[in-house]
């Protein structure tokens, strides 16, 4: 191999290396990014932002939205704003989840300006998606204003519908309804059957997985005040 061959051989090797460890280093810090705890500080002022701008006089709904949407957001815009606000004026050490499922609905409603500025019509899906934060965040200040905690202690027995008997030793896992990504769930810290943990107020979804295998999803909410909340899902 002659010398000009191998130094354009070395220089695409650097490059190589540099390209994956930039590549490394990017993954490495999404993961850092999405395990970082939020706080209550930025999750008020994420949704302070948002609805300066969904408030603003600039905001329009592109053309090709449903015609129904506009009051309808209004609407959602105003209840969501109220009860955010009562939300954060409660004195209360919110959990995790909690706070991962709030930004998952100011996220909904950050879509609706994001749209106006591209003037992007929105669709029935983002419609949907707003309807649940809105839900969602309704569901949370009910709890909240009345308790001095946010969660609610969950008992979750696994079971096969086809037999209906119990099903041990499943991972029992749930994240918010409205979150689009697989990687916000949380799994229960002791297997079931039956198996208890605090599970904040809100709308989740619910599932059980064992051996790898995950089991049917199962849409619940959370907003009353209970003892214990005693729910069932399905077993893979």
């Amino acid at each position: 191999m002659g010398f000009f061959a191998i130094f354009i051989l070395t220089i695409i090797i650097a490059h190589s290396i540099r390209f994956t460890q930039s590549a490394v280093e990017r993954e490495a810090a999404e993961q850092a990014k999405e395990t970082q705890l939020l706080t209550r500080d930025e999750i008020a002022a994420g949704f302070s932002s948002v609805f300066t701008e969904l408030n603003d006089a600039s905001f329009r709904l592109a053309r090709g939205t449903p015609s129904y949407a506009p009051s309808q957001l209004k609407a959602q815009i105003t209840f969501a704003t109220e009860n955010v606000t009562a939300i954060m004026s409660r004195q209360i050490s919110f959990s995790q989840m909690f706070l991962v499922s709030l930004d998952f609905d100011r996220r909904a409603f950050a879509m609706l300006s994001q749209r106006s500025k591209t003037k992007t019509p929105v669709t029935q899906e983002n419609l949907g998606r707003v309807n649940r934060a809105e839900s969602d965040i309704r569901m949370k200040a009910t709890f909240v204003s009345t308790n001095q905690t946010d969660s609610i202690p969950t008992q979750v027995s696994t079971t096969d519908y086809r037999t209906s008997t119990p099903v041990s030793n499943c991972t029992v896992r749930y994240k918010p309804l409205n979150s689009w990504d697989e990687r916000t769930y949380r799994d229960f810290r002791l297997p079931s059957t039956p198996t208890t943990e605090p599970v904040p107020a809100g709308w989740w979804d619910f599932w059980a997985e064992k051996n790898g295998i995950p089991g049917q999803h199962k849409q619940f909410i959370f907003y009353t005040n209970e003892t214990l909340r005693l729910i069932d899902i399905g077993a893979p």
